[in-house]
């Protein structure tokens, strides 16, 4: 039976490294000539496959999108008024396309005029004889009714008037062969179709060839990809279409986004945010600027934070520089949020405060207040876990479910219970499947009032039983304070928008870990400072750490009800015969310095930690390095990381510190582990730990991990 459970653990330990390598397929309906782009841009982003269906063309897209038809639409044309109204789905411009006049290659005609265009598409000119060429029947060949090919013509070339004597083609891409058959023929199709032929003959347009580096043809339609936020893979594949490489493939066979030419422009895009103003007097004058907003990607991770006025009597809004792409903007300590496309070279604005004014107000359709304020969240793992040589294999569970209740603007309240094998040890959240019923608690171990004073820019504060504020790299950070671990204090956090630091410090009773006689206290300290040196790294460094006061009489014994089992610290007695206590004073000191840069293998990070024991007389370092590459904030979304560990005996003060690794301190080691979101709230862990005994080379541990975590 033991060697079929561990079969099953290793096999689940390599699962995601398979699911990771997986393409998501999705449907597209609409303009052939915007599928021209997606067939050239799959085998070079490769993430996703398409599954194409053009028939319907650009009004087929639409109306797909609209019905729920499609994950992704195009259209070549301006989208209509239905789909413009409607603020659920997104309307991305990708580039932009030339409709060319093509004919029989034995045609010696080189150019024509709108105006003879108009006589032969509305069948006024009939002969090729009366425009200098050779004296044939004209057989004008046009798309069909459904292609903007067909609508975007007529209202360049046409004007008012209609289609006459002409013969349609579907689909478009077949309507080149045609004119190639045919020496009378002439036929308006997308540049993008005649990129691979040969044997056709392009014409000019009042003196204009149709060609990409031309920006005065003078028939051209705008390219759109429409799209909704869900699945997320195709917002993260809209937002690379706009990109500098998107925009590379997108000019293969359009005008790009940055204008002519092969190669995109390099411009950035500006942003500029109207959000509510507030009343600042100044002089007796009052001013009004505008409120600080934030910045996310479409991956959910916070760019920046913009104080959107310069000083309290700027009455103008932020002008923001970024790279194209797709970004949500979300109002601080408010609600209001909506996502926004940059385009290089241009000026978008946003209007916030008009959001609320647009939503329905049917009752039907509005939340009541209630429900606005009462936010539940929670999670669950299951974790397989293997201890070797031990042997010790086991299955376990944790289940964890809040919630956030808003009081008014400024302040709320959180809740939150969680599963626990021992009530009394803060981290005993994990459950054995085997144990009883009976042994199975829930503890309360989030009961806090956040505040966020109107104020003051990024200052909140926290009363109550709260997790510890501390940031953290998105490599393994439980080294000096294990996550299930919450306190019971008071806490500010001061982030204020739009500047380069962090900073963070709580005073903590530590008595509910497990009730004693006297509860000792902690004081923890963290300051963050970024520096974002391009447009895509990001240098952080984090600086804190954490006092453990007790009285210097009694010392700090390894029995008190405040805190969970020693793991390795050194301990001595206390007098003759007296308690044992730990032989250290704790002032912890964690200095933590991280790179954030993209890469062919994703997001990739590098981290370096350096931990430090003030209290301590010897023993007392630890150092970590650590990389990691992708990320999971979206469906099919991977990471991959590694850590090298080396901690002293007294670098960390144990019952705080992590319960992960085979040891807590004492030791050098390794974690290694790779990640898959299965979905946007569900994802896959396989990871190893590895431990060798700084004093005891003999006393090495092997720990195996598959972790599911479900997030609700």
């Amino acid at each position: 039976m033991n060697r079929l459970l561990h079969t099953l653990l290793w096999g689940l330990f390599f699962l995601p490294l398979f699911l990771s390598a997986q393409t998501d397929s999705i449907r597209y309906v609409g303009s052939s000539t915007v599928a021209n782009f997606l067939r050239e841009a799959e085998p070079v982003y490769g993430h996703l496959h398409f599954a194409l269906s053009t028939e319907s063309e650009s009004v087929g897209g639409e109306l797909a999108i609209l019905n729920g038809e499609a994950e992704l639409a195009g259209t070549a044309q301006l989208p209509g008024k239905t789909l413009r109204e409607r603020e659920d789905i997104h309307r991305t411009l990708i580039g932009w396309d030339a409709i060319a006049l093509i004919v029989h290659p034995s045609n010696p005609v080189q150019n024509l005029s709108s105006e003879q265009l108009r006589g032969i598409f509305t069948g006024k000119i009939t002969n090729w004889s009366e425009l200098g060429g050779p004296d044939l029947p004209i057989h004008p060949y046009i798309v069909a009714t459904g292609s903007a090919t067909r609508r975007v013509f007529r209202s360049a070339v046409l004007g008012s008037e209609d289609y006459a004597g002409c013969t349609v083609i579907s689909p478009d891409g077949e309507l080149p062969a045609a004119v190639q058959q045919d020496p009378g023929g002439i036929g308006h199709i997308s540049l993008s179709f005649l990129k691979a032929l040969e044997n056709i003959h392009i014409l000019s347009v009042d003196g204009q060839l149709p060609d990409l580096t031309n920006p005065s043809y003078p028939i051209t339609r705008p390219l759109y990809l429409l799209w909704r936020d869900e699945p997320a893979i195709v917002a993260d594949f809209v937002s690379w279409a706009i990109s500098p490489a998107g925009q590379q493939i997108v000019m293969r066979r359009f005008i790009g986004l940055g204008g002519t030419g092969t190669t995109p422009r390099a411009a950035s895009g500006t942003l500029m945010v109207y959000t509510e103003t507030r009343p600042v007097e100044d002089g007796g004058i009052f001013f009004y600027p505008h409120q600080p907003y934030e910045l996310y990607n479409y991956e959910g991770k916070l760019l920046k934070q913009v104080a959107n006025h310069l000083s309290d009597n700027d009455e103008l809004p932020a002008r923001v520089n970024l790279p194209p792409g797709i970004y949500k903007v979300r109002a601080a300590g408010g609600e209001q949020e909506a996502w926004v496309s940059v385009q290089p070279g241009k000026l978008t604005v946003l209007d916030l405060s008009l959001l609320d004014s647009a939503k329905p107000q049917a009752e039907t359709e509005t939340p009541p207040e209630a429900l606005q304020r009462f936010r539940p969240y929670g999670d669950f793992r299951l974790r397989l876990e293997d201890d070797l040589p031990a042997g010790r294999f086991r299955m376990r569970y944790r289940v964890r479910a809040g919630v956030q209740l808003a009081l008014q603007k400024q302040w709320s309240l959180n809740f939150r219970l969680a599963s626990s094998a021992d009530p009394e040890n803060a981290h005993s959240t994990h459950v054995d499947v085997r144990s009883p019923y009976r042994h199975i608690s829930l503890v309360l171990d989030r009961a806090y009032i956040n505040y966020r004073p109107a104020f003051a820019n990024g200052l909140s504060f926290r009363l109550g039983r709260f997790p510890h504020g501390f940031v953290s790299s998105r490599l393994y950070s439980e080294l000096i304070w294990d996550s299930d671990i919450q306190v019971d204090g008071l806490a500010f956090t001061l982030a204020p928008s739009g500047k380069f630091y962090r900073l963070y410090a709580g005073a903590y009773l530590l008595g509910y870990l497990r009730p004693g006689a006297s509860d000792p206290v902690l004081t923890s300290l963290q300051a963050v400072f970024t520096h974002t040196f391009s447009q895509k790294a990001v240098l952080q460094w984090q600086s804190g750490g954490y006092f453990l006061l007790v009285s210097s009489k009694s010392g700090l014994g390894i029995d008190r009800g405040a805190f969970g089992p020693n793991r390795g610290n050194a301990v001595k007695y206390l007098g003759f015969e007296g308690p044992i206590v730990y032989e250290s004073d704790f002032y912890i000191s964690s200095q933590v310095l991280s790179l954030r840069f993209p890469s062919v293998l994703g997001k990739t990070e590098l981290k370096g930690q350096w931990i430090h024991n003030l209290g301590a007389e010897a023993d007392n370092n630890g150092w970590v390095a650590g990389l990691s590459f992708g990320d999971l904030n979206r469906k099919n979304h991977w990471m991959m990381y590694y850590q090298f560990q080396y901690l002293e005996q007294e670098s960390v003060f144990t019952p705080f510190a992590n319960d992960d690794m085979p040891m807590t301190t004492n030791y050098r080691g390794h974690v290694a582990g790779l990640s898959v979101a299965l979905s946007d709230k569900v994802v896959l862990h396989s990871w190893a730990l590895w431990a060798t005994h700084l004093k005891d080379a003999e006393n090495k541990a092997l720990r195996l991990r598959v972790d599911l975590n479900i997030k609700f």
